[in-house]
């Protein structure tokens, strides 16, 4: 791609030179279209500004590029600019801008897009526009809707149905189910895609016996052999239903293994409590050359949160700051306050608040807060003064204040009345 693009930045200097683009829009379109592809979408807006003459394909092209890197709210800022300029969307520019829709959860937006398609009489004898409205309200959780987008679809393939089982493989597994069945009984082979939100499902559901077919029915079909995608998610299948010795049989087998396939054979040996066996896979990953990413660190560390491995947990979150140079996310800091928090180590772990971006988050001292059942008073006071201040309009503060408080009198005899009065006076005046 980088010779590709330096080919084109060479064109585009002789465009510049030669001044074609404040004559000919056609290459303008051409550049937009070409920076947007490979991601530089600021060059592809400094373009589509110096055009002396803009088109609607010049439009679709940048709305293309932004949705393809997922900058979907610009997408919609230029969709509605193109509009308020007095140019008429077109099928290219509505199925750019429905997958922004999706992506976002702008169901509004999507089914105003929607509404339009059908008076237009766009979706008359157009399945892919179609499908591009299912898509958008299966990613938007209105699965009625993308029922009924699919029924009224001119003509069926497997994209179509693809559309319509993934959006119920997140939200509504029984119905992907069903869909599986009903496609095929129609005369469509499923594809990689249709697998991986049918094994999805089963692993939601719990549905073994499906979950074996449907395998079994995918190295039928010669489909296993290159596809990582499918891979992964046969091995958090398997892992899901408890049966880790049949996610490690397809783990060995695969050539090549990524972050993500090791996360989920990881995830399910700490899931079932095998932690030994979890922490031997992420050192033998780290072994095979596969670095590890923030969600490998926050299995990690929440298996030492759970199981009380204080040792453990501090030994991994150092890994992933200085090793790995990775910005601890709020649930890595929550696991790691929760582990030195259950060993007892309140100054510890307040000080690892304060060393973070989370200070402000009142979810985290709301654990802090429960910790401190055992301790002083004093200590009490001082991380129910935080709590209370990052929190201060959610009665749950006031709630987990009182708890904690109880608990404090109950286990050292303090009327609970009198050391509640001191806690919570200065919130109260």
């Amino acid at each position: 791609m980088t010779s590709s693009l330096d080919k084109g930045r060479e064109v585009h200097t002789h465009i510049m030179k030669d001044n074609t683009l404040a004559t000919d829009p056609v290459i303008g379109t051409a550049l937009i279209d070409m920076y947007a592809r490979c991601g530089f979408l600021e060059m592809a807006q400094q373009v589509f500004n110096k055009l002396p003459e803009c088109r609607l394909a010049s439009w679709n092209a940048l709305i293309a590029g932004y949705v393809q890197h997922a900058q979907n709210e610009d997408a919609l800022s230029c969709f509605e600019q193109m509009q308020l300029e007095g140019f008429i969307p077109d099928r290219i520019t509505y199925l750019s801008v429905l997958k922004a829709c999706g992506s976002l959860g702008a169901v509004h937006e999507g089914h105003a897009i929607h509404v339009q398609c059908v008076k237009d009489g766009l979706l008359d004898d157009d399945t892919l526009l179609g499908t591009a409205v299912i898509d958008m309200y299966g990613r938007c959780r209105m699965l009625e809707d993308a029922q009924d987008a699919f029924e009224e679809l001119p003509a069926y393939d497997v994209v179509a149905w693809n559309a319509l089982i993934t959006g119920y493989s997140q939200h509504a597994e029984e119905e992907a189910l069903r869909c599986f069945e009903q496609m095929q009984l129609m005369g469509f082979p499923p594809d990689l895609v249709t697998f991986i939100s049918f094994f999805r499902a089963c692993s939601t559901l719990g549905t073994i016996d499906k979950g074996l077919e449907g395998h079994r029915q995918v190295v039928t079909m010669g489909l296993l052999e290159d596809d990582m995608a499918v891979n992964n998610i046969l091995v958090d299948m398997y892992a899901n239903f408890g049966m880790l010795t049949d996610a490690h049989r397809v783990f060995e087998m695969l050539p090549a293994r990524d972050v993500v396939l090791w996360n989920a054979l990881i995830s399910g040996y700490a899931q079932a409590g095998n932690d030994d066996i979890a922490f031997s896979l992420f050192d033998q990953m780290k072994g095979e050359g596969t670095e590890p990413d923030s969600f490998t660190f926050t299995i990690l560390l929440n298996t030492c949160s759970h199981q009380g491995l204080l040792h453990e947990g501090q030994m991994y979150y150092e890994i992933m700051c200085s090793s790995y140079f990775m910005i601890p996310t709020l649930e890595h800091v929550a696991c790691i306050v929760d582990i030195f928090c259950r060993a007892g180590h309140i100054e510890q772990a307040v000080a690892i608040i304060h060393r973070t971006e989370y200070f402000e988050d009142a979810t985290i001292w709301h654990t802090v807060l429960a910790a401190c059942r055992w301790q002083n008073s004093e200590l009490v006071r001082w991380v129910s003064e935080q709590t209370v201040q990052m929190d201060e309009k959610n009665p749950g503060s006031y709630v987990a204040m009182s708890n904690v408080i109880a608990s404090i009198g109950k286990g050292k005899g303090v009327k609970f009345q009198d050391l509640e009065s001191e806690i919570f006076s200065d919130y109260f005046w």
